[in-house]
């Protein structure tokens, strides 16, 4: 349960005002424990698929380079920690981004007009991240979560533990794209994000230098390429 029911909410709406109930989502701050140590807090994340994103944080911070690496996760859900033991060989493999790989807009937008109406989670709360791996115009892994970072890595989880090839893939997100968001992808050897929101300055430049197609505001029927044009066809 990614939500829960509130009453005792009293909501406006042309000029009359009455008592009324709403969904509202449940967030949580994870503790990631390694080998016994803590590395860091996971903040406002959405309390589902847990164990993915675990495999996705790891991945995309480079603690693994493959699902073998962890031995094993474990979740205390009371208390809001997990602890994981990776094994002795346990390295991030550095990946190169597939530089021969291409859109074609129609896949691109043909993904946009599934993914852009949102999950039913969404059209209740208006509050969540949404992020799908896709090949072509077929999504292949999709999470969602309060926080676009937590749904970006809940999604490369899913494709980990699935063993999926990450270099004829892209992402489409439903948020900003901010410099540390484009750094994830890279880091899992993904050639392309798209997003219907729009990328930072710093996410554009690190686009450039890294030859990762790079789109924004995408819709059904348009899109900024902000790097990448030659292979957008």
């Amino acid at each position: 349960m990614v939500y829960e029911v509130i009453d005792n909410v009293s909501r406006i709406e042309s000029g009359k005002r009455f008592d009324s109930e709403d969904i509202v989502l449940i967030e949580l701050d994870l503790e990631i424990k390694v080998n016994n140590k803590s590395v860091d807090v996971i903040k406002c994340c959405s309390p589902n698929d847990l164990e993915e994103l675990i495999y996705g944080y790891l991945w995309s911070n480079r603690f693994i380079g493959c699902k073998e690496d962890v031995i094993s996760v474990s979740i205390d859900k009371e208390n809001y920690l997990a602890n994981i033991v990776l094994s002795e060989n346990a390295a991030f493999q550095e990946l190169e981004p597939n530089p021969d790989f291409t859109l074609k807009v129609s896949e691109v937008s043909s993904m946009a007009k599934k993914f852009i109406p949102g999950s039913e989670n969404f059209r209740s709360t208006g509050a969540l991240h949404s992020v799908a791996l896709c090949s072509g115009s077929d999504i292949l892994f999709y999470s969602e979560d309060l926080s676009r970072h937590s749904a970006l890595d809940k999604t490369l989880g899913k494709a980990l533990l699935a063993g999926a090839k990450m270099s004829n893939c892209y992402v489409m997100t439903s948020g900003r794209i901010p410099i540390d968001v484009l750094r994830k992808v890279l880091t899992c050897g993904i050639p392309a994000i798209c997003s219907r929101s729009a990328p930072s300055y710093s996410t554009i430049l690190l686009a450039r230098e890294t030859k990762t197609i790079l789109c924004g505001f995408v819709r059904e029927n348009r899109m900024n390429i902000y790097n990448g044009k030659e292979r957008v066809f």
